[in-house]
């Protein structure tokens, strides 16, 4: 089949991680079915990754041959060093973006316009994410007003990331995007953290409840039964007066108590 070249410019860089994707693997798509084009029964992979075909081709890692006078789309995986370890993430750019290139053509594109765009998928995903937790937490008779001022200064810088972007301004769009996910990120974290301390503590404190009911009913009377009954009854009330004043509670289940 005849091709043309098309070569990718601009770093790709994720909010998620620091590091810088090693090895990416660019696919050339068919536009309708999204499955790999064959060139020979062989795929179209090209790139530094050992799938691609770039050093066998004697090509650059970012130069691409792709099917000329026919419209395709490019698939982009890249893997980073994450918390968990090696994480992929891919993402699309759609051939009408490209256009389809003549025999020969030599076409360039800033891969940044694309992998920027992912990125605040990415943030407008945890912002979401974190919009529930917070909304969770305040039903539950948490105060968030700190974690709740901070998400509305990452979506402002959130929706400043979107405008630069969309006039190309890339390396300003990045830096946005991170912080705002930095931010988003680290409210999820505290959320997090809020809701294990909040659960362990109302374990100790009903613990520490069943002891002083128990000690308080045994101070009362001589009576057996009455102690049992007793030191029950002031449980009971002591896991009431919990379950109204103390906003961990709502997040344990009181049936196993």
């Amino acid at each position: 089949k005849p091709g043309a070249s098309l070569l990718l410019e601009g770093d790709i860089q994720f909010v998620v991680s620091n590091s810088i994707p090693e090895n990416p693997l660019y696919a050339i798509l068919e536009p309708d079915s999204g499955e790999l084009i064959m060139q020979y029964g062989v795929p179209i992979l090209y790139g530094s990754h050992e799938r691609g075909q770039s050093y066998f081709l004697d090509l650059e890692p970012r130069h691409l041959v792709v099917p000329a006078g026919e419209p395709f789309m490019l698939e982009v995986n890249s893997s980073i060093l994450g918390v968990t370890g090696i994480e992929v993430y891919s993402f699309e750019v759609d051939e009408q973006e490209i256009g389809t290139l003549g025999k020969g053509e030599l076409a360039s594109l800033d891969i940044r316009s694309y992998s920027i765009g992912f990125n605040l998928e990415i943030v407008s995903t945890l912002l979401d994410e974190v919009r529930a937790s917070l909304d969770y937490m305040v039903e539950k008779g948490f105060y968030m007003v700190k974690e709740r001022g901070t998400t509305e200064t990452a979506e402002g810088v959130f929706s400043d990331a979107q405008s630069l972007l969309a006039v190309g301004r890339f390396v300003e769009s990045f830096g946005f995007s991170k912080m705002s996910y930095l931010d988003l990120a680290q409210v999820r974290d505290r959320i997090i953290n809020m809701q294990a301390d909040a659960t362990s503590s109302v374990y100790i404190i009903v613990a520490f409840l069943a002891l002083t009911s128990t000690t308080i009913a045994f101070l009362l009377t001589n009576s057996d039964s009455t102690k049992i009954l007793g030191s029950i009854a002031v449980y009971a009330c002591f896991l009431a007066v919990l379950q109204v004043a103390y906003p961990g509670s709502a997040l344990v289940p009181f049936t196993g108590f």
